[in-house]
């Protein structure tokens, strides 16, 4: 297998405030053979431009940015971000949750 075991998925909107601390609490896990895929739904706040600063750090976080031909809503964002995972597995994560060790 070429890719990672564990694909984490977070939608997100408008989660400034949250956000930072819901990725982080995701890179501090003891377990590294994952990748994290934080798609974002068209916020309207500083909600990308924080993960794709996080990103720029971390080869692990892949952001994504809903297409305007999906319908809004975070299901749309969760299976548009399956469809770019690589894991064998996968995990569902919100964008206002943190992920215990």
């Amino acid at each position: 297998m070429s890719g990672p075991i564990v694909s984490v998925i977070i939608p997100v909107f408008n989660r400034q405030e949250y956000i930072r601390q819901t990725v982080q609490s995701v890179l501090e896990q003891d377990f590294f053979d994952f990748e994290l895929i934080v798609v974002d739904d068209r916020s309207t706040d500083d909600t990308w431009q924080i993960i794709s600063s996080m990103a720029d750090w971390d080869q692990r976080i892949i952001t994504l940015l809903r297409p305007v031909y999906l319908q809004k809503g975070a299901n749309p964002c969760r299976n548009y971000g399956l469809q770019h995972a690589k894991g064998e597995f996968i995990k569902w994560l919100d964008s206002d949750d943190l992920l215990a060790k």
